[in-house]
């Protein structure tokens, strides 16, 4: 590769051949990117070095140095304003990163102008050092190497800029193998190992406290499908125990765009479906719904509603989510019609409904202690004091209360929703219910939510 670099346009039908991809923070609008009045240009003539960002110009740099010959960008292999070819290639990133040879992760940079191959801070923290010059052999003709000596340092990846943004989690799940650029030294990742240390040093690799946990490996092996539920219900454990972590992990966090909440982590859901033969629809999987419809915000954190996206789903609020249900769920009070059109945001679903009016209505007695515990999805998500956890949720619209699963001590699931007219609803958060006559003796009913 030489100090020049150009644009190379594959057929149609695609190309085989060895490639880089990278993984970096934009850091916001980028001033050089593929736009259609520059594509021409970018592919017939060469484009200089110091035209480009310093995380590129040390991208090319790593890529020539590994003995590669192409380099995937996103900001320069997609046409920035071609609403078209966004859509495309924005459902091959799975393909894209999955087929690179090396994914190049610049970790440390949270601006593409930032260049990672010198980092400006010490995330992890260093000691004091001290360096020793050594005579390296006779051979070597009098060179002089140097020794450094200093206690051992730990990474600390949590804190890295790269993992601080919502479309690099993916990048870094679906890759085989992960270069990564820290602060202290480069380090590999592959699917079965968290950190292969390059040359050994004074850096010190916890594979807990590498973060992002690379699950890819335990989804590939992990155990098949496991009867867990009361009531025959089956779910594949490694969902049961992977997949809670793994939205908790993405939800927290950012996105340029909020409507890219969907879209980002679409590669991983891909990923886990030809694993598991399962099917997901807007984030929650066909073999256990019940349990992934019972997301609820994290506490301490605000959230608003994304626009186009259902109200059941747990990719239409921001803010972190937690699905503490797939662990604690015991059996499902509700069965989950799909749609046959992928597309479709309504989901039909036959349960027990309880309007609001049968929980607070104070002439049939203290009805408001069979509500629980209840938390909204809009707002900013505080602890509900014991006190008023058995008060009217503060919503304007009526309120129904849709029974959708138990947990071991019989206290019921619900989902807080508001009428969309006739039998359609919208979720608006998720309720505990204390089980009694009133809802045992509740039919089960067709609704939609929307």
């Amino acid at each position: 590769m030489s100090s020049n670099q150009y644009l190379k346009v594959t057929p149609e039908k695609g190309q085989l051949g060895l490639y880089v991809a990278l993984s970096y923070c934009w850091g916001g609008p980028q001033t050089f990117c593929l736009r259609k009045d520059n594509l021409e240009r970018l592919t017939q003539k060469s484009t200089h070095s110091p035209v480009l960002p310093q995380t590129l110009k040390d991208a090319v740099l790593v890529t020539h140095q590994l003995g590669f010959e192409y380099l995937w960008i996103d900001a320069l292999c997609i046409i920035q304003d071609s609403t078209e070819d966004k859509s495309h290639e924005i459902s091959q990133m799975r393909n894209i990163y999955q087929n690179a040879s090396i994914t190049i992760a610049a970790a440390t940079a949270s601006s593409v102008n930032e260049g990672f191959l010198h980092p400006p801070t010490d995330i992890s923290g260093r000691y004091s050092s001290c360096s020793v010059p050594v005579h390296l052999s006779e051979k070597s003709h009098g060179e002089q190497g140097t020794l450094i000596i200093s206690p051992v340092h730990t990474q600390k990846t949590k804190d890295f800029p790269i993992n601080k943004r919502g479309w690099t989690y993916q990048e870094a799940l679906v890759s085989l193998r992960l270069l990564v650029f820290g602060d202290l030294e480069p380090f590999l990742r592959c699917q079965t190992k968290e950190a292969t240390i390059i040359a050994p040093t004074y850096v010190a690799y916890d594979a807990r406290a590498i973060e992002p946990q690379r699950f890819m490996d335990k989804i590939k092996s992990g155990p098949g499908y496991n009867v867990i539920f009361e009531d025959g219900g089956v779910i594949d454990l490694r969902l049961e125990f992977l997949w809670k972590d793994l939205v908790e992990q993405y939800t927290h966090r950012e996105l340029g765009l909020q409507e890219d909440r969907p879209y980002a982590i679409a590669g991983v859901i891909e990923t886990i479906s030809s694993f598991t033969g399962d099917q997901c629809v807007y984030g929650i999987w066909k073999s256990c719904p019940i349990a992934c419809l019972l997301w609820k915000l994290a506490l301490g954190r605000e959230s608003v509603r994304i626009p186009g996206l259902p109200t059941w789903s747990w990719m239409s609020v921001t803010g972190p989510v937690e699905l503490d249900s797939i662990v604690y769920l015991k059996r499902s009070e509700a069965t989950i019609e799909w749609s046959a059109d992928p597309s479709s945001t309504d989901l039909k679903i036959s349960c027990r409904v309880i309007e609001e009016a049968e929980l607070f209505d104070g002439s049939k007695g203290d009805q408001s202690a069979l509500l629980l515990d209840w938390m909204l999805d809009l707002g900013e998500m505080e602890m509900v004091p014991h006190s008023e956890s058995r008060q009217r949720p503060p919503v304007n619209e009526q309120l129904s209360f849709l029974i959708i699963g138990s947990q071991t001590d019989k206290t019921l699931l619900a989902l807080i929703a508001t009428s969309a007219g006739g039998d359609a609803y919208c979720r608006c958060g998720v309720a505990e219910l204390k089980s009694s006559g009133i809802v045992g003796s509740k039919q089960s009913q067709s609704i939609t939510i929307k």
